[in-house]
């Protein structure tokens, strides 16, 4: 998901935090940690949030990476019942690894790693 800003990757990533907490009420953060992604200027410097909550049928944990631009805001999520974890992070991690921003006029637009959800996400 991309957002038009110019705040900081520390308001990106609390507003993340933030939200996570009132979509799935009881969620808990498990993690916050530095990431980098290469976008047109160089290395962007944005943050990985796990965090995770309760369903009726398993526990989920999500991972969240929160890029600022400079002029938007980039959010990518992956999810995926805790069992499976072990499993699905390393290719999460894979696939924003391989992930690079354009300039500012196209921040967000990617080198073909990330699904295009065809709702204006990807």
């Amino acid at each position: 998901m991309r957002e038009p800003s110019t705040e900081p990757v520390t308001a990106a990533s609390s507003a993340a935090i933030a939200a996570s907490l009132v979509i799935h009420p009881g969620a808990h953060v498990l993690d916050v940690a530095l990431a980098h992604a290469v976008g047109a200027g160089g290395v962007l410097e944005g943050r990985r949030i796990v965090y995770g909550y309760e369903t009726k049928a398993t526990w989920v944990v999500v991972h969240q990476w929160v890029f600022a631009t400079g002029s938007v805001h980039v959010n990518l999520t992956a999810s995926c019942a805790v069992e499976d974890t072990p499993f699905v992070a390393p290719h999460s991690d894979g696939v924003v690894a391989g992930v690079v921003f354009g300039d500012g006029e196209t921040a967000g637009e990617t080198g073909g790693a990330v699904t295009d959800h065809g709702d204006g996400t990807r």
